[in-house]
């Protein structure tokens, strides 16, 4: 597993699509892993802007992941390589996300009690 000389820790981690995905409290990276020896950073469209990862969920009936930041900042991702930035509508934090298989759909919940949600 990745080591940020012991300054970050995980902030959220999610098994799907036949790999686990991992973000870090405090950071802009996305994780990847097939077995615990090789852990892979990503590419992601956080990278390029002032927002921290806060959570990633995984939905298996929509084959997709859903990372949620600062500033309102949302990516998906089919295989937790390839992310693609998304509009939130939220325009402060999201604190986190979840996959709702019962009602086919993600639910978003941000500061100030700020909830959002979206069956794509």
């Amino acid at each position: 597993m990745p080591v940020f000389n012991g300054t970050k820790s995980i902030g959220d981690i999610y098994h799907g699509s036949k790999r686990v995905v991992a973000v870090y409290h405090g950071s802009k990276k996305i994780w990847t892993v097939f077995d615990p020896d090789n852990w892979t950073q990503q590419t992601s469209n956080f990278e390029t802007t002032a927002a921290f990862i806060n959570a990633v969920c995984w939905s298996p009936e929509r084959n997709l992941f859903v990372a949620v930041g600062d500033s309102g900042k949302l990516a998906t991702s089919p295989d937790g390589i390839n992310w693609t930035q998304r509009t939130s509508g939220f325009t402060s934090q999201i604190r986190a996300v979840c996959w709702s298989p019962e009602r086919n759909l993600f639910v978003a919940v941000g500061e100030s009690g700020a909830l959002a949600t979206c069956s794509a």
